[in-house]
């Protein structure tokens, strides 16, 4: 049987990703295909998938503006050529799910949320100050409306948790059955032989949805120490209004990351999340 596992971007590494490698721990020899691709943002065990990008990867500076390509992105996930398929996994939080079949197809959707900023974040985007957001009202309408189109096209629905399994049968009015993301509860598992130290954590995408905003202003007030771990769009204008007690982190491989949650004294979870691993 020939697999492909249609993915939204590889170019950050977070929950979805780590959902990525356990499909292809399943399915070894599915062809990976990505609308956007940055193996520099992956960790190593991720640079040799052979993945098949989308022409949006020739774009300059896409690595640092991709979230401004949304015109393009319905055009880049319909000319994937899935004709060769016996099965498509889409692996979506937005975009992969469009993906084009033919009827001898089985399209699978692995949803992470419907369109995020379409639906649920519509509102607090587009009353931000600036001509951008003005125009970007106006595509993010007509998003929504491919976004519910294409919402038609998987033959299955999967999702996250019952949170997002709600949004689904709104937006989508489809039904989606309840597969959790895995959880690596072998590794990442308390030790209570280290000690407990004086520093909060919080690790995540650093995009608006998410909240940071919150946790960096609590902590500017209370002045006590907040190791934030993660990339993300935000980052810049997050260190901007983080004060000397708040330090951000990057590039951490999970056996740093680890002792990173073994020893602090809480972790931070700021955001309405759909399922926080």
């Amino acid at each position: 049987m020939k697999i492909a596992i249609i993915h939204d971007y590889l170019n950050q590494y977070g929950g979805a990703e780590r959902v990525l490698e356990t499909f292809l721990e399943i399915w070894p020899d599915a062809d990976v295909h990505t609308l956007l691709y940055d193996r520099n943002q992956l960790p190593k065990r991720m640079h040799e998938l052979g993945v098949k990008s989308s022409f949006l990867n020739r774009f300059p500076f896409r690595q640092f503006y991709y979230e401004y390509l949304l015109p393009f992105y319905p055009l880049a996930v319909e000319r994937i050529d899935t004709r060769k398929y016996d099965l498509v996994i889409s692996s979506s939080s937005a975009w992969a799910k469009g993906a084009v079949t033919d009827i001898k197809t089985c399209h699978v959707s692995y949803c992470y949320n419907p369109m995020r900023f379409a639906w649920d974040s519509f509102f607090p985007l587009i009353k931000q100050k600036g001509f951008i957001t003005k125009g970007l009202s106006l595509i993010i309408s007509m998003l929504r409306v491919w976004d519910a189109v294409s919402s038609k096209r998987p033959d299955k629905y999967f999702t996250i948790s019952e949170f997002v399994q709600k949004r689904i049968r709104k937006y989508y009015n489809a039904q989606a059955d309840i597969i959790y993301p895995p959880v690596d509860t072998d590794f990442f598992k308390p030790d209570t032989d280290k000690r407990q130290e004086e520093y909060f954590l919080l690790v995540s995408r650093l995009k608006s949805y998410k909240r940071i905003d919150i946790a960096i202003e609590a902590f500017n007030k209370l002045h006590k120490p907040l190791i934030i771990i993660g990339e993300g769009i935000e980052k810049s204008s997050l260190r901007s209004m983080a004060g000397s007690n708040i330090q951000f982190l990057s590039g951490i491989d999970d056996k740093t990351l680890l002792s990173y949650y073994q020893r602090c004294r809480a972790f931070v979870f700021p955001s309405e999340e759909d399922f926080g691993i």
